[in-house]
């Protein structure tokens, strides 16, 4: 099957990183993949094209309408004459739709809704025509349920309602000690001190703000262990100077306690240092990625009730709601004081979940499946 992937961008991001490991493990499946970006290759355009995969970069814009990029769009699905259109997050599928081709288009919704007000004007007027449309893609793929439920309520079609979760590769993602000890290391922290994580682009969706402010209230309990806590934020954006990350960490007294390592492409590596990865994000979460990747690396995580994070979760670890730095406080708290064979058997729990049901190899073939459906 040829499958043409129109994608709004490809820096790095939850959508854009499952395109990549989507393309990589379809190939064995018989999914000859090519991907056409909104706007450039981004971060995650070079690993698709390593992989012997074009990618096509439209050159757009945010926020700025291009006639002449939409006549390339057609030029190239005209070219590839592809089997399957599929688009990616709210442009890519808009753009999808639009480019003219034959084959059956299907869209790929990849975050939660709560509503229209969170979002930025431009994404909710495509959010709007998009719901109006929704009836012409052959399925629209949503990783988590909640957000097939949310978009279904402000108009989108619930007959074309597919269900297709993140995967993740248990070989790449996995426990390792020597990672451990390496973080330690690089950080200039003991080998025993508590490392709690965060791994997220800065946005305010993503709840920096929460998960900083818990930070302050363990250390600011008085107890001597919690004293010793230490935390690290990944993700693009996540720089000293960034005043979203600067002024709290001031206003928390977290000054040394906190280390902002910025975008990187070895998260592998740093997931199984940590004793608990946080994905404490306020809305708009489908299927958090880093929750996955930590529960494969044998994490357990403290997820806020947005999307489905829990759903993902199950018993590795805790869930509390959104927006609440002392319930996130608290659920570390327990995590940390657990003793160290139940956190063990949490994560190994959590690791035998993704390799059972979330893997990508399975994801994979699910995708190939509907694909063939659709093409009868």
């Amino acid at each position: 099957m040829r499958i043409c992937h129109v994608i709004t961008g490809l820096t790095t991001g939850g959508a854009e990183t499952m395109l990549a490991r989507l393309v990589a493990a379809g190939r064995p499946l018989g999914m000859d993949a090519t991907v056409i970006s909104l706007m450039d290759g981004g971060t995650v355009g070079p690993r698709i094209e390593a992989l012997g995969v074009t990618v096509h970069g439209l050159g757009l814009r945010p926020s700025r309408p291009s006639i002449r990029a939409l006549g390339r769009l057609r030029r190239i699905l005209r070219a590839q004459r592809p089997d399957i259109v599929q688009g990616w997050m709210y442009h890519g599928n808009l753009a999808a739709s639009l480019g003219g081709s034959r084959a059956p288009v299907l869209w790929n919704v990849r975050q939660s809704l709560d509503g229209l007000a969170q979002e930025k004007r431009g994404t909710a007027a495509a959010i709007r025509l998009s719901a109006w449309l929704s009836t012409r893609p052959a399925r629209i793929i949503y990783n988590s349920g909640v957000s097939a439920r949310q978009h279904e309520a402000v108009g989108f079609s619930a007959d074309r309602r597919v269900i297709l979760p993140n995967g993740f590769e248990g070989d790449a993602f996995r426990p390792d000690p020597a990672a451990r000890a390496a973080l330690r290391d690089r950080l200039g922290l003991s080998a025993d001190t508590p490392l709690v994580g965060m791994v997220a682009r800065l946005h305010p969706m993503k709840g920096h703000g929460t998960f900083l402010a818990a930070a302050g209230a363990l250390r600011a309990s008085g107890a001597p262990e919690r004293k010793a806590i230490r935390f690290v934020v990944v993700g693009r954006g996540v720089e000293p100077q960034a005043p979203e990350l600067a002024e709290p960490i001031r206003a928390h007294g977290l000054e040394g306690a906190v280390h902002l390592l910025g975008e990187r492409s070895d998260v592998a590596s740093i997931l199984p240092a940590l004793d608990v990865l946080c994905c404490p994000s306020s809305w708009g979460e489908g299927f958090p990625n880093a929750v996955g990747e930590a529960m494969a690396c044998g994490v357990p995580c403290v997820v806020t009730d947005v999307g489905d994070a829990s759903l993902l979760l199950g018993p590795a670890g805790e869930t509390v709601p959104p927006c609440d730095p002392s319930a996130l406080a608290d659920a570390i708290a327990r995590l940390l004081a657990a003793p160290a064979e139940t956190r063990a058997a949490m994560g190994a729990a959590g690791r035998a979940r993704i390799l059972e049901e979330f893997s990508l190899a399975t994801v994979a073939e699910r995708y190939r499946r509907l694909y063939a459906e659709v093409l009868g």
